[in-house]
Formats: structure tokens, C-alpha cells, sequence
């Protein structure tokens, strides 16, 4: 009864998840960047935690499922991967950092963006998730993985 009509409350819904992981991200930024001894750039990824962020999304698991689902808003997705990718670039800058080049830089942003978010949108999905704590650990460790390191091919030896 608050909305002109369904679109109207899709948006609101959008804003108000957008806004909340935002704040929750930025907090913990701000955190690591004044908790990480010379701005060190691993030491800062290893202080910052998805955790406020995860524990959002966790409340909010429906809700952001359903937005991430194949028959969800591509809209909202795109602004949570821009949102993440403002977190990464700003993570980058604060602790004088960039983008590797070893292959193009618009690659590598889209390797490093998409695999937190399918991540985090399979996390969703599951029927048995992890924690927030668990899955943020999970996704700071995948930081450090090429993916190379996840594949193991045993020799055949007995």
C-alpha cells in the first residue's frame, strides 16, 4: 500500500539491500585501512572480512537469492558487482596497489569481481550454507588460489 506498484517496491527493496551492503563494506574498509600497519597490501587483505556484508546478506538470503536467480533483476546484480568493484578498487588505491597486467586489466577485473560473486551467490543458493564467518573465510583464502592451485592431478602411482 506504501508503493505506486510493484516496480516501486522492487526498487526500494534493491536500494535498501544496495545500501546496506555498502555501508557494511565501507565499514570494514575503513577498518582494515586504519588497522593494517603501513598499509601493507596482503596484510590489508588479510584484515579486511566480508564479514558485516555476509552477515547481511545472510539475513536477507531470500530476498537477495531471488534478485541474483536467472529470473531475478540482471539490474541489481550489475550494481552489486560495481559495488564490489569499487571496494576492490578503492582496497587497491588506499594501500598503493593496482590491477596485475599479465593479461589485460578489463580481464582481470571481471576474474577477480565475478569469481567473489559466484561465490557468494552459490553460498546463497545452498541448501546448507556455510556461516558468514565461514564463507568470508572461504572467500579471502580464494583470494590467494589461481585456479590452477584447485586442480590436482594424482600422478597414478600406487
Amino acid at each position: 500500500m506504501h508503493f505506486t506498484d510493484k516496480f516501486a517496491l522492487l526498487e526500494h527493496l534493491e536500494n535498501t539491500i544496495h545500501q546496506s551492503i555498502a555501508a557494511a563494506i565501507q565499514s570494514n574498509i575503513d577498518y582494515a585501512i586504519d588497522n593494517t600497519p603501513n598499509n601493507k597490501a596482503e596484510e590489508l587483505f588479510n584484515t579486511f572480512t566480508f564479514n558485516a556484508a555476509l552477515d547481511y546478506a545472510d539475513s536477507e538470503r531470500e530476498t537477495i537469492r531471488t534478485l541474483f536467480s536467472e529470473k531475478g533483476d540482471p539490474q541489481f546484480f550489475n550494481q552489486i558487482k560495481d559495488l564490489v568493484d569499487d571496494m576492490i578498487s578503492s582496497k587497491l588505491i588506499a594501500s598503493n596497489g593496482h590491477y596485475s597486467d599479465i593479461i589485460p586489466i578489463d580481464y582481470t577485473k571481471q576474474i577477480a569481481i565475478y569469481s567473489i560473486l559466484n561465490i557468494i551467490r552459490h553460498w546463497l543458493n545452498k541448501e546448507h550454507p556455510e556461516s558468514p564467518a565461514e564463507i568470508a573465510t572461504i572467500l579471502m583464502r580464494s583470494r590467494f588460489l589461481a585456479p590452477h592451485d584447485l586442480l590436482v592431478f594424482d600422478d597414478g602411482q600406487a
